[in-house]
């Protein structure tokens, strides 16, 4: 039984700190997010100021390219974080099984 425990505990401690860097990324995704609307705003609003190519250009790389990616990116962080968050539940499912198996 303390070996089933020390290993509840050392799984959970692996989930405690794989939490971090994930919850880390989803906060630079949103970050990005937010300079990308900003970006988009300050072209449109300097339009006038800029030629029609390098502001339809800028536009082009934002919308197809920074921004999809940004969406992939938080949306792979989220089910990354899910995954994380099942893994005590499988283990007590797990555990569970074990002892009936046991009894």
């Amino acid at each position: 039984m303390t070996e089933i425990r020390l290993s509840e505990d050392a799984i959970r401690k692996v989930t405690h700190d794989l939490r971090g860097p994930v919850v880390n990324m989803r906060g630079f995704v949103d970050e990005l997010g937010m300079a990308v609307t900003d970006l988009i705003a300050l072209v449109e609003h300097h339009r006038g100021g800029l030629s029609e190519e390098f502001s339809c250009a800028l536009l082009e790389i934002v919308n197809e390219d920074l921004s999809p990616c940004l969406k992939f990116l938080g949306q792979a962080a989220l089910q990354f974080e899910q995954r994380i968050d099942e893994v005590p539940q499988m283990i007590d499912a797990d555990l569970q099984e074990h002892s009936e198996v046991e009894a």
